[in-house]
């Protein structure tokens, strides 16, 4: 037996390695970028969210109550660093929370449109659909990586890096039944 005739299935066997290896190494890069990406645009529509509310309750459209407490919610989402999740989702639950009181009642609604404030409430309206669905695509693109991640061979050949693992960002972001369905 000649050393081609063991070499040729053995440098055959590492090539056929190496491209699964490339491949799995691409595939995570891709989905770190797709998840950084993600993040990016969840951040930017949260603060839409958060600035849009915040316009609703400086102006003046709502009672005195409602307005303080909103506006209050509001800034403090706002002021939060981003880097600090734990925080920023519980100030978001508060803020979502605070809206839906706020923007209870069927006739609230109705009474805020025809006071004028109806471009303010369709301006909320669309950032806070904005929002559910860039926390919807950044949780299942942080989900798609997860996964990726538990692989076997992403595992042993460390292919993540020093990447830390990206973590979904759970809110309360429920819709408020008065201003009806989703734009």
């Amino acid at each position: 037996m000649r050393i081609t005739e063991v070499m040729t299935p053995v440098l055959a066997a590492l090539v056929v390695i190496g491209l699964v290896v490339w491949y799995w190494a691409n595939r995570v890069d891709r989905l770190n970028r797709r998840v950084d990406r993600a993040r990016s645009s969840l951040r930017q529509q949260l603060t839409r969210r958060a600035a849009a509310m915040l316009d609703l309750a400086l102006s003046h459209a709502l009672d005195p109550a409602s307005s303080i407490v909103l506006a209050a919610t509001a800034r403090r989402a706002l002021e939060l660093p981003v880097e600090d999740v734990a925080a920023r989702a519980a100030a978001e639950s508060e803020l979502s929370e605070a809206a839906r009181a706020a923007l209870g009642e069927a006739d609230d609604v109705a009474e805020l449109r025809s006071s004028g404030a109806e471009e303010l409430v369709a301006q909320l309206g669309r950032t806070w659909y904005r929002a559910v669905l860039a926390r919807r695509f950044y949780n299942e693109a942080v989900n798609q990586a997860r996964r990726l991640r538990r692989r076997r061979g992403v595992r042993w050949f460390r292919l993540a890096g020093r990447t830390p693992e990206p973590v979904t960002f759970e809110i309360d972001d429920g819709w408020p039944d008065a201003l009806g369905a989703a734009p």
